[in-house]
């Protein structure tokens, strides 16, 4: 029981490791170019001693659905066993659902143009 709640915490958690992934790298370019990465000019892949980030960011975005259908189907199987009813499992729905929709947001919004520059 504690592996699988730890399973649906990290699968809650990812949201925010693909969205720190992106934002340092997006910093370690800054530092490794020296002022501000530009979208459609400078390439995240191809930025010396910040290209390897670049990678990392890079699987964690692929894995977001992976990951987002994993932890809908352990949230699940989380509530079965504990036999959570009522109110305490729209509480761990909407834990589970609230970063994912947090990193929607960010993304649609791209404070600083960071997710338009990763993808360009």
């Amino acid at each position: 029981m504690r592996v699988l709640r730890a399973l649906v915490m990290a699968a809650a958690g990812w949201p925010l490791l693909v969205l720190s992934a992106l934002y340092v790298n997006w910093l370690l370019s800054w530092w490794c170019l020296g002022f501000r990465p530009v979208a459609r000019v400078h390439d995240p892949k191809w930025i010396d001693g910040a290209n390897w980030m670049h990678w990392l960011a890079g699987w964690a975005v692929v894995a977001i659905p992976f990951v987002a259908f994993c932890g809908l189907v352990l949230n699940w199987r989380y509530e079965k066993r504990a036999e959570l009813r009522g109110w305490a499992r729209v509480r761990r729905q909407l834990g589970l659902a609230a970063p994912w929709l947090a990193m929607v947001l960010v993304a649609y919004y791209d404070p600083g143009q960071v997710v338009r520059w990763f993808f360009d």
